[in-house]
């Protein structure tokens, strides 16, 4: 329209606002490219909702459960340099890119009562990983970080509010636990192509869907080469975490000497 843009889920019977961040202007076209929803405005610039498959999946049946778990689109395992240079000025008229990794989208009519929980399992039903809206999440302190806020990574969260959510699994296992690392955000090893099974708790019931995460495209690679790829990741942070251990257990030596060793006062 004019003045933005709706969207109807019962052929005309109804419409509701998908304004979301859109300025209030005239709208000239509509397009979609692949899953994405691309808007064309008078004056305003382009606009795209990344991954707008959750419309075209709801219906009645969605909007009168409880809670509902929307079937995600395939994700690309697509590796990014560390690095790419100093973020563009803020004054800049451009958008972040969309993160990377597999978007689940969830519906809660009402506010869970409980905290929810998203995991991740793969073809042979391992869990993969785990996420819980009670998890903490550690803000970044300014004064102590070494770098700019904005650069950190932001991880995605679990929101246990009523409405629509969404989460980006960021297709890694977990890091590994230790008595210096205990975010349970933080990212360890790359999870290999394959299918997964993504699987949401709401207060004592699941639900869960099917998600296939492919190579990159510009890779080309067998299957079996990334099954070793990955099961030489997972001896390299075992020996990594074993050397971890044992270094902390030698510095709490030495300092266990140097405390036996001082002069009494």
């Amino acid at each position: 329209t004019e003045r933005g843009v709706y969207a109807s889920f019962d052929d005309g019977e109804h419409w509701q606002s998908l304004q979301k961040n859109l300025p209030v202007t005239s709208v000239r076209d509509i397009a979609i490219h692949g899953a994405d929803l691309v808007l064309a405005t008078h004056g305003r610039g382009i606009w795209i909702m990344d991954d707008a498959s959750s419309l075209r999946q709801f219906d009645a049946k969605v909007e009168k459960a409880a809670f509902w778990l929307f079937k995600p689109e395939p994700a690309y395992r697509v590796r990014l340099p560390a690095f790419t240079g100093t973020p563009m000025p803020k004054d800049e008229p451009m958008a972040a890119n969309p993160p990377l990794g597999a978007y689940l989208d969830y519906t809660l009519k009402t506010a869970s009562k409980s905290p929810i929980t998203l995991d991740i399992l793969d073809s042979s039903g391992a869990r993969v990983r785990h996420y819980s809206s009670a998890d903490p999440v550690k803000a970044v302190d300014p004064a102590k970080s070494p770098i700019a806020p904005e650069w950190a990574d932001v991880h995605s969260t679990l929101s246990s509010a009523a409405g629509a959510h969404r989460f980006v699994w960021s297709l890694h296992y977990p890091a590994p636990p230790s008595s210096e690392n205990s975010d349970p955000w933080a990212d360890g090893l790359f999870a290999p192509p394959g299918d997964y099974r993504v699987v949401l708790k709401v207060d004592g019931v699941k639900q869960e869907q099917l998600l296939r995460v492919l190579a990159d495209p510009r890779v080309d690679l067998p299957a079996t080469a990334y099954a070793e790829q990955f099961a030489l990741a997972q001896s390299i942070q075992a020996q990594d975490t074993r050397v971890s251990a044992a270094a902390r257990e030698a510095g709490a030596v030495v300092q266990a000497l140097k405390k036996a060793r001082a002069p009494d006062k």
